[in-house]
């Protein structure tokens, strides 16, 4: 009765409780996808005939399309509530390991919100528009969430939402205790997939990046009182904002994705930080650019489909160990070509004392911004404080 009605109804035949319903639904979206007539007359010519008079007798019960939305979302909160039973009475049934973790995900999946994907031009600038007023109201304070290293955040204006940042170094630079470091200055919720350090390695890593203290001095028992009141403030500090770590060897992909949706629904996480993307396993046994390729597609879809930034720690080609300047390249990044292509921004870390230890930069690292789709590129340079693994602002930086 309202052919444009059905553009604002965001509902699916499997969402109807009445077979008819649902058939009669199918048949208005395929009328629509071709292009086709869709009113009582046309629609009934494409039904079976026991369906024919019962769309006519449904016109009679019609009365107004305004309120389509609100009905529309009656009709897809009743099917969640039928699905979670069903979700419910199949664990019942199977009560295994494997049948618990398909139901935590078909749960989340359940929760997740259904995102519009088509918009008008006019939707488009609406859109637009409230964001850059939302940062133009905000001067003074980076739209994004914060690395807390000035000279960065100014660059690349805060990790933004649905972006995938990389960030490459070969080892023994720092590339972990960086991914750390820029966690606890989020001023948010966040998670931490951490697929190579156990969850107690991580928690003394964050105390000592907070705290200031001497990550030798803890592994060897030397701490102090007055590293041990250092500790306790920085476990404070850190709990002001929730973070929550999820600790498995070799996670597969869907392992991480259902810990992502776990995190943002459950938990209000707005940040997401992963250590590292070619430790994650992808399905298959084809060749190993192509499993990484996948991963790296994977990350890039939870920063969309959830709305959150994530953060992701990539190898670097031993390669550039033959090369005179050593500082790595997006090119260098291990099976590169599709972290490339998925990547909004690629950081790649550099510390000149690792391979001069007489070098005059001693103490500091270089953060090169090799690709960034929505700004400059460029490099920034900021102090290394080894003994507590921090990455801080120069002091002429803070200034």
């Amino acid at each position: 009765m309202d052919a444009g009605a059905i553009h604002r109804a965001d509902v699916l035949p499997e969402h109807l409780v009445d077979h008819r319903h649902a058939m009669i639904l199918k048949a208005i979206n395929d009328a629509d996808g071709k292009g086709e007539a869709r009113d009582p007359v046309t629609l009934s010519d494409t039904l079976p005939k026991g369906l024919q008079s019962y769309v006519l007798a449904l016109t009679q019960e019609f009365y107004s399309s305004a309120n389509v939305e609100h009905y529309a979302n009656s009709v897809r909160e009743k099917w969640k509530v039928r699905q979670a039973r069903v979700i419910a009475e199949s664990l019942a049934d199977a009560g295994n390991e494997n049948a618990i973790d398909d139901a935590i995900r078909d749960l989340m999946a359940l929760n997740a919100t259904r995102r519009k994907s088509s918009y008008s031009a006019k939707e488009m600038l609406r859109l637009a528009h409230a964001d850059l007023e939302s940062v133009w109201r905000n001067k003074g304070k980076i739209p994004g969430v914060p690395t807390g290293i000035t000279r960065l955040d100014a660059i690349l204006g805060g990790l933004h939402k649905q972006d995938l940042l990389v960030v490459g170094a070969r080892p023994a630079v720092g590339k972990t205790a960086f991914l750390l470091n820029i966690c606890t200055r989020a001023e948010c919720p966040v998670g931490i997939i951490s697929a190579e350090q156990g969850v107690s390695q991580i928690g003394q890593r964050l105390l000592s990046i907070v705290g200031g203290v001497s990550a030798e001095k803890g592994r060897r028992g030397t701490l102090d009182d007055t590293d041990w009141a250092k500790l306790t403030g920085a476990a404070a500090k850190l709990l002001e904002n929730p973070l929550f770590v999820f600790d498995k060897p070799a996670p597969t992909v869907a392992d991480v994705v259902r810990q992502c949706r776990a995190w943002v629904h459950v938990d209000g996480v707005k940040a997401i930080y992963v250590d590292y993307l070619q430790r994650i396993k992808a399905d298959g046994d084809r060749p190993k650019h192509e499993r990484i390729g996948d991963v790296a597609q994977a990350l890039k879809e939870i920063a969309r489909d959830l709305n959150v930034p994530v953060v992701a720690l990539a190898q670097v080609s031993r390669a550039v160990e033959s090369r005179e300047d050593k500082r790595p390249r997006m090119g260098d990044l291990a099976d590169s070509s599709e972290i490339e292509k998925e990547a909004d921004q690629i950081l790649t870390l550099y510390r000149d004392e690792v391979y001069h230890p007489e070098s005059e930069y001693r103490g500091t690292a270089e953060i090169i911004v090799e690709k960034n789709r929505h700004g400059p590129t460029g490099f920034v340079r900021c102090a290394w404080l080894g003994e507590s693994l921090r990455f801080v602002d120069l002091a002429r930086d803070a200034a």
